[in-house]
């Protein structure tokens, strides 16, 4: 086989593998926006792992279980005012001016 044929079929392999790819990521399109916001917002966290691991002195790892723990009880405890009031009580609470 002589070398321009072997280029040749070479490109033609890398093209359909570049295809492949794009249809194989066309396919699982909508699996894609959690990724992409887990990304970004581990990207934005690095500085802070690194910096807590550093000023704690903590392997990063440990540093990021923290930050799960802090997130998780952010997200899922209420407030303590607010723990022992139902939905209506908040209507009632309301300014009348912003209803």
């Amino acid at each position: 086989m002589s070398e321009s044929a072997r280029t040749q079929s070479g490109n033609l392999f890398k093209w359909l593998l570049v295809m492949g790819l794009f249809w194989f990521l066309y396919q699982i399109r909508e699996v894609f926006p959690p990724f992409i916001v887990g990304g970004i917002i581990a990207y934005l966290l690095i500085p802070v792992v690194n910096s807590m691991s550093a000023s704690l002195k903590i392997k990063p790892a440990i540093s990021v279980g923290i930050l799960y723990i802090g997130f998780a009880i952010t997200v899922f405890l209420p407030p303590p005012g607010l723990a022992n009031r139902s939905p209506t009580s908040f209507k009632r609470s309301s300014p009348s001016a912003l209803t």
